[in-house]
């Protein structure tokens, strides 16, 4: 047999022709598949700032939480250090002479009532009085 024989005729690669109908259809799906994968990472960045600021509210609500807490321990120690037995007892242990005022000895004076001062009068065309 002759070479020519066994082998089968090559033919060439020939360029494809793409159709125009079939361009277009290519182009609306990558322009799908952008949109869509650009959605979804939108999404994504959203959901992710979104839980990141809940994470950084909750810490400063757990902070106002424990200032709180804070501030109504130091109000029960300011009422017990001011409390009038305890006022005495430590008046007395520091030695002062402080006495207590009756109330029969305050005195309670009436408001002074305030005047009005007129404004003084400005010349037309200038800024300055």
């Amino acid at each position: 047999m002759k070479r020519e024989e066994i082998n089968m005729p090559r033919r060439r690669n020939e360029p494809r022709t793409v159709q125009p109908s079939q361009f277009g259809l290519g182009i609306v799906l990558m322009f799908i598949a952008v949109t869509v994968g650009g959605a979804a990472l939108a999404k994504t960045l959203v959901k992710n700032k979104t839980h990141a600021i809940g994470r950084d509210q909750q810490a400063v609500e757990r902070q106002i939480a424990s200032l709180q807490q804070e501030i109504r321990a130091l109000e029960l120690n300011i009422k017990e250090v001011l409390a009038p037995k305890h006022l005495k007892d430590r008046l007395a242990a520091q030695r002062t002479q402080l006495k207590e005022i009756e109330k029969k000895n305050i005195v309670t004076i009436p408001a002074v009532p305030v005047a009005k001062v007129p404004e003084p009068e400005r010349k037309e065309g200038t800024d300055n009085p």
